[in-house]
């Protein structure tokens, strides 16, 4: 009387007790792949990788001194006139210049300005070489009172980062003198000049040089003055936010309340969501906005990566992510670890436990008071697709920030895992330089692993042997199996497994046979050995039965739960009603057969028992049992609600399936296949209840059929028992040699059950099943009794009620 017990889903291998390098996460089981984090970047060629995706930049004042109101000095524009000289730290192309100036008087046309680039000398003196000049302005155009004139590049003048360059303002006319002269504005400060990144200058025609423009201070002539300009351009590719500078890459929030958005995708899939960096942060003015959870960086899911940045949908395609918020104010930085579940549930980390994350108003913990700090983050993938983060502060492994066990499982999506950075722009002066990074790269299969199962049965069982289906892909590759056994775990965990199981072959499957003691604990160790590529396992199974039906001992179980006006059977095909032929499930009646109305094993049928109480409505029931008699099924599934009891296959027509004690209103059974395929499903009756004991086997057994007319009343012990049926089970039976704490049990389940299911001769009878009341006693034997410690008898009669 032997189920099979199968093992073909995800769940029931992540349900393991040892996992050395195996990927249990999906089916097939296979070898686990570890995924070495290496270094993707580490900013120290100076040279920004391709592959790191900016966002497009479109024209913006990258480098100025421009305040009409602190204008001060102002200087007369006639022909070749004046210059201002300049360095910016990053290549630009310009293609617009901003300069603010004023007109007096009259101009015709004709009489324009032009605006020339030009390279200039280390000391800030513009050269002869022209990199471009601008489209004329016409002169009258320029306002009256100093304001902002442009002129524009018809081809932007490419710059390079650290030179120096020279605007240089030009008159076509020779000379105007006052009232019709044009003015370029400047600025005056003591005791340093505004702009410290170059210096102004003027054009002599006569000696055809360029010479610095003084302050007079008293008898001194001081470098005081610079004039006002604003530059502006795009920065070639490769060079826009963010910069490589200085062996990092470069997130600078220099503002104290604009937003900035200078978010990089680094456009490699990658093959895990492991990542180390390491990232430095700097805080400009206590004055500045507080960031609060929008900022940070991790790693997303899509197809393909995206191309345009921002990315829009950022949260729709996260995995995770360590959010950062600053408080200017109190000079403090926090950090927030987020994961994104199954259905996109966003989970984070309290110091504790993972609890949903509440995007729109998020707490702000683990706070580190700073300025100016180095971080390092840590995040580690675990087996089944979870994550965890660790982060250190000042380059120190003790000084833990945060640090998180396993995340919830992280969600999967369609394309490809990628890096991203600074998809907001609420960020305010801060500064992030990130050292380098350490990203996922090539998946590498390990050469051994394995998986262990352990299997705990309520009562000894025999388990002889096992079939696994697996793929070996490469000669060489294979798995092992080997098994131990155990009545307790100490037991177990004391003895080896030994040498692999002989098995022989046939196609994909393997099976094996075993020699093993009756026992309650059973391990299965799968050991997987690959041979380039490794081998894979489809399901495993093993055939298991309860020993003492093996044996034909009777066993004692509590009164059926599911006779008739106990429980109500209802089908998902014939709904939530009980019908005629629901009802022979529960008749009591094994001959009497509920079937199926279809006949196809593609289509499997739910039976639901719903225990009834006295006054109609559900009832708690305590079931450790369910027995099947005269069934056509083979595979099957008992659950109670999201509790699945049993999986797999039944190999004779009638069966008792034990498992964990349960106390539920309802048994449901999912019958899928038969025997023979495609039949109508059928079930000639149902017990569910308790396994109460086990007898050591009758010394005298009397079995009767009292062939009784119907209608009698019935005694047992001088005790009416019941209005009896007709036909009805008698016995009188009788054991020996037991021991004192067997025959205490066996006592106590008397005085706890009047009623019972009997179960005589579970193998060789296994459908002379009978609810009975019963009279247990005790029979004294002197010399048994005292001398021997097994020495007890017990006579039992019968009753079938």
């Amino acid at each position: 009387m032997a189920v099979k017990r199968i093992f073909n889903s995800a769940g029931q291998f992540q349900a393991n007790v040892e996992n050395a390098n195996m990927d249990v996460s999906s089916m097939p089981v296979k070898l686990g792949m570890t995924y070495p984090v290496t270094i993707a970047d580490d900013f120290n060629d100076g040279v920004k990788d391709p592959l790191w995706k900016e966002v497009p930049q479109g024209e913006t004042a990258f480098e100025q001194l421009f305040n009409v109101a602190a204008l001060n000095r102002f200087f007369e524009a006639n022909g070749i006139s004046h210059a201002q000289a300049f360095t910016y730290a990053r290549a630009k192309n310009v293609t617009r210049v901003t300069l603010p100036l004023r007109r007096f008087g009259t101009f015709v046309s004709g009489e324009n300005l032009l605006v020339e680039i030009r390279t200039a000398t280390a000391y800030s003196l513009p050269t002869s070489t022209i990199l471009g000049t601008s489209q004329p302005v016409a002169a009258s155009s320029v306002p009256t009172t100093e304001g902002a004139v442009n002129f524009t590049f018809s081809t932007p003048v490419a710059l390079q980062a650290n030179i120096p360059y020279a605007i240089v303002l030009r008159a076509t006319w020779a000379s105007h003198s006052y009232p019709n002269v044009i003015q370029w504005g400047a600025q005056m400060t003591s005791p340093l000049s505004p702009y410290s990144s170059g210096r102004p200058s003027y054009y002599h025609s006569g000696t055809s040089t360029w010479n610095y423009i003084w302050e007079l201070v008293g008898m001194d002539l001081k470098d005081l003055i610079d004039f006002h300009f604003q530059l502006w351009g795009t920065s070639p590719p490769g060079t826009a936010d963010p910069p490589e500078t200085g062996g990092y890459l470069e997130f600078d929030y220099p503002s104290e309340t604009s937003p900035k958005n200078i978010e990089t995708v680094r456009n490699s899939a990658l093959n895990s969501m492991e990542c180390e960096t390491r990232f430095l942060f700097n805080r400009y003015g206590a004055a500045a906005t507080p960031s609060s959870a929008k900022w940070g960086f991790g790693i997303l899911q899509a197809n393909p990566i995206p191309a345009t940045l921002p990315i829009a949908n950022k949260n729709a395609i996260l995995l995770w992510e360590l959010l950062i918020s600053t408080s200017p104010g109190n000079s403090t930085v926090y950090f927030t670890p987020v994961v994104a579940a199954a259905g996109g549930q966003e989970w984070t980390w309290n110091g504790s436990i993972w609890v949903a994350f509440n995007r729109a108003s998020p707490t702000l913990l683990f706070p580190v008071n700073t300025v100016s700090m180095a971080f390092t983050l840590y995040v580690t993938q675990g087996e089944l697709g979870t994550v965890s983060f660790k982060l250190i502060k000042n380059d120190d492994p003790a000084q833990v920030v945060m640090q998180t066990t396993d995340s919830p499982v992280v969600r999967t999506l369609s394309g490809s895992k990628f890096l991203d950075i600074g998809n907001s722009d609420q960020m305010f002066a801060s500064k992030f330089r990130f050292d380098y990074f350490k990203l996922a790269g090539t998946a590498v299969e390990a050469d051994t692993g394995h998986v262990t199962l352990r299997h705990v049965f309520q009562q000894k069982h025999n388990v002889t042997g096992f079939t696994l289906d697996r793929t070996l892909p490469a000669p060489g590759s294979r798995v092992n199996v080997r098994v131990r056994a155990g009545d307790t775990l100490a037991e177990l965990q004391g003895k080896s497994f030994g040498d692999p199981v002989t098995t022989a072959t046939a196609g994909s499957k393997e099976t094996g046979q075993l020699s093993l003691p009756a026992s309650y604990i059973f391990e299965t160790q799968l050991e997987f050995i690959k041979a380039s590529p490794g081998p894979t396992l489809n399901s495993f199974d093993f055939p298991s039965a309860m020993a003492a039906v093996d044996d034909d001992l009777p066993i004692i179980l509590s009164l059926d739960e599911a006779g008739p006006g106990l429980v109500m059977a209802t089908s998902s095909e014939e709904g939530l009603v009980e019908t005629a032929n629901t009802k022979k499930l529960v008749d009591g009646d094994a001959a009497s057969q509920w079937g199926s109305l279809n006949a196809s094993d593609a289509s499997p049928v739910t039976l639901q028992l719903t225990f009834i109480s006295p006054s109609g409505g559900n009832e708690l029931r305590n079931v450790d049992a369910v027995i099947l008699r005269n069934t056509n099924l083979k595979s099957l599934r008992m659950f109670v609600g999201g509790t699945t009891l049993f999986d797999g296959e039944i190999l004779d027509d009638d069966v008792i399936i034990p498992f964990a004690p349960q106390s539920t209103p309802v048994m449901q059974i999912e019958a899928r296949t038969t025997k023979t395929a495609n039949q109508n499903k059928k079930i000639g009756e149902v017990y569910c209840g308790r396994l109460l004991a086990v007898l050591p086997g009758f010394d005298k057994y009397e079995p009767r059929r009292m062939l009784t007319a119907s209608g009698e009343f019935r005694t047992l012990g001088g005790k009416l028992i019941s209005f009896r049926g007709k036909n009805k089970y008698s016995a009188r039976w009788t054991v020996s040699l037991i021991e004192q704490l067997d025959k205490d049990a066996l006592e106590k389940i008397f005085t706890d059950n009047p009623v019972i299911t009997f179960w005589p001769e579970p193998k060789y009878r296994p459908r002379d099943l009978f609810d009975a009341a019963w009279r247990l006693e005790a029979l004294p034997f002197p010399y048994t009794d005292v001398v021997k410690d097994s020495g007890h008898t017990i006579d039992c009669e019968m009753e079938e009620i």
